[in-house]
């Protein structure tokens, strides 16, 4: 085993069945970490595990006690609304439809599912997926705009292949595989410990053949434009920066 390993595990002894199969059908290997011995936690204690259990799936580093890293819409939903990400959204056609070609653990879902008919997530890493779904499934009766979100669990740039009818906007979100010298918040670094960025500049130009309004694209202020390809207006906060480039429909 090693620190970039990935593992499913469960801490009750009745759902190790249970466990293993969903583990089996992520395609990550199971660990009985009950059965772990002193030696091996210490061991281990760099490496991340998913979490198996009736309350929810959850993505936690070494089998010490430690904050869980879930998708916690609940919480997300009572923090302030993001107010630079509902402008880079303002002016988009009534009754929307957004797809997220960079998902990850869907931070920015609920402003978007805010403003759109409908919202696909595309996440191409199935325990990613897993983590999406879980938390829809736990919080979708206390946020309505959670029954607007679609889970798909696909390669972005094969599912905007396939597309025949391109949506009014998409939104791409490369942040979290940027090199920085900044300590990443821990949702954060466990992404960018555990998955590669794949190729977002191919993202980018394929978006752009195939959204009807426009393609958005979070950024780190400081950095260039994604495959240096100028936006129609960028949005800048302290930190963070949205390009938008606007598309013709097609």
């Amino acid at each position: 085993m090693t620190s970039k390993d990935l593992f499913v595990i469960s801490h009750s002894d009745i759902l190790i069945k249970e466990a293993s199969e969903f583990a089996k059908g992520i395609g990550l290997p199971f660990y009985e970490s009950i059965k772990a011995s002193p030696e091996q936690i210490k061991s281990l204690e760099d490496t991340y595990f998913l979490v198996y259990s009736r309350e929810r799936i959850f993505l936690k580093k070494g089998l010490k006690k430690s904050s869980p890293i879930f998708c916690n819409f609940l919480k997300w939903s009572k923090q302030s609304y993001k107010n630079l990400l509902l402008k880079a959204f303002k002016g988009i056609p009534e009754n929307s439809t957004v797809i997220d070609v960079t998902a990850g653990l869907g931070k920015d879902s609920l402003v978007i599912s805010s403003l759109a008919k409908k919202l696909l997530l595309i996440e191409r890493i199935p325990w990613v997926c897993a983590l999406l779904q879980d938390g829809i499934n736990k919080f979708y009766k206390e946020i309505p705009d959670l029954n607007k979100i679609e889970v798909i669990c696909e390669d972005s740039n094969k599912y905007l292949d396939s597309l025949k009818l391109g949506p009014e906007v998409i939104y791409i979100d490369p942040i979290f595989g940027i090199n920085s010298r900044s300590k990443a918040k821990k949702d954060l670094q466990a992404l960018r410990d555990l998955t590669d960025l794949g190729n977002t500049g191919k993202l980018l130009k394929k978006s752009l053949n195939h959204a009807t309004n426009r393609v958005i694209v979070k950024r780190h202020k400081k950095s260039a434009f994604l495959e240096d390809l100028k936006p129609t207006f960028s949005l800048e906060s302290r930190v963070i920066r949205y390009d938008i480039y606007q598309t013709e429909s097609n």
